[in-house]
């Protein structure tokens, strides 16, 4: 038989730009190219060059492409829920844009499963479809739509389904919700977990009194290799005179006052910023220009994938992508009024490294990484758990495989 149908449930809404079309869900365009190379990497036993040439030896392009011979199609007994995208922090693509413009986009959710169907007139291709591509890895490692890294447009296999696996991934917590839609608190609590990795938190109050105070975790990392923290870099070389009050303001924390004479430019690696606001005081645009013309953006490598567990509970998996070779040990250029500064990235990251070294406890322990006077606050509650889940997630998969 050349057909092959799963069922599909989504998980989190798909930030969808063709919302006001029928059947306004996952599309083939979006998902087929991902499959493919999935396909291919598995067919090359991981390497996707090698995939591709045993494909054009069985003959299971169309034409002179790289795409697969056979159709995907989805197909639904239900409208999707088409809503606003309110209030999420993680999602700020419809700003200054009003909602009859084409790239204005909406949340669109489907409540129960759906079907995909795969079909082809290739036999042999078929036949490597059903007997060695695992879709649910596929679906497990891929969100789609806008924002995907942070968790939007996640969807996996029904557990009625043909194919139906339990998620395996090494890193795992879970979130309570107040009720199953309550998209605002799950990203915001997704927001407040990835901040804790790249950026940190600086949470302000009235007359900018600081509410919650959360050093960067890859600041906490590339510290330990003697490493020294790009923002520092950037504030002692174009906000020299507010850096020094921040350091007296905050007792001179580490983050602050660190130097070593190896400066790189290391948050990018948890995705490329090219253009920063910089608020209070420092009211100017950081701008980052490589100097390799191919790199002008580029991807969180932290994929996290929510499923709704429960009616008031999702969990939360967490799997890497490995980084681009091409955007390791790069030069960039930041911009600030016209002034420059040359940093690098480091010449080599493993985001799985990064996350072994962090649930360490003798690396990383959130009672003394962050001030007391902060303990209180629901943002340290919230990292408190997850950070606790993820310790004890990571243990047991490390005892199962010993």
């Amino acid at each position: 038989m050349n057909r092959l149908t799963i069922k599909l449930r989504q998980h989190t809404p798909l930030i969808h730009f063709q919302h006001d079309q029928v059947g306004a869900t996952l599309r083939a365009t979006e998902v087929k190219p991902k499959l493919d190379k999935f396909i291919l990497t598995q067919l090359g036993n991981g390497n996707y060059d090698k995939g591709i040439e045993r494909a054009k030896g069985k003959r299971w392009f169309i034409g002179n492409t790289n795409a697969l011979d056979y159709k995907l199609r989805f197909t639904s007994s239900e409208k999707p829920d088409i809503s606003e995208i309110n209030n999420i922090r993680l999602y700020f693509g419809n700003l200054a844009k009003g909602d009859n413009n084409s790239e204005y986009k909406k949340f669109s959710f489907l409540k129960n499963f759906f079907q995909m169907e795969i079909f082809t007139l290739q036999n042999s291709l078929m036949n490597e479809i059903r007997g060695n591509v695992d879709l649910s890895v596929f679906f497990a490692q891929n969100n789609f739509g806008s924002r995907q890294s942070k968790g939007f447009g996640s969807f996996y296999l029904d557990k009625s389904s043909e194919g139906y696996k339990s998620i395996e991934s090494n890193y795992r917590f879970v979130i309570d919700v107040s009720r199953p839609d309550n998209w605002q608190q799950l990203f915001e609590t997704i927001d407040v977990f990835y901040k804790s990795l790249r950026s940190g938190i600086n949470l302000k109050g009235k007359q900018d009194k600081t509410l919650f105070y959360f050093k960067s975790l890859l600041f906490l990392y590339f510290k330990s290799k003697n490493i020294q923290w790009d923002k520092k870099s950037i504030k002692e070389r174009f906000f020299n005179s507010d850096l020094e009050k921040d350091k007296r303001e905050h007792k001179n924390p580490d983050i602050l006052t660190f130097r070593s004479a190896e400066k790189r430019l290391v948050k990018d690696l948890l995705g490329l910023s090219t253009n920063e606001n910089w608020r209070i005081p420092y009211r100017s645009s950081v701008i980052k220009k490589s100097d390799n013309d191919s790199i002008d953006r580029f991807k969180s490598p932290v994929i996290l994938k929510p499923i709704q567990i429960s009616e008031k509970k999702f969990a939360v998996y967490i799997f890497f992508n490995v980084i681009d070779q091409n955007f390791l040990n790069q030069q960039f250029s930041v911009e600030v009024r016209d002034k420059k500064l040359n940093l690098s990235t480091p010449a080599e990251f493993s985001v799985n490294d990064f996350f072994k070294w962090i649930l360490n406890e003798e690396n990383f322990d959130i009672h003394k990484h962050v001030d007391l006077v902060y303990h209180s606050h629901p943002q340290f509650k919230t990292l408190e758990k997850i950070y606790e889940q993820l310790r004890e997630y990571l243990k047991i998969k490390e005892n199962v495989k010993s």
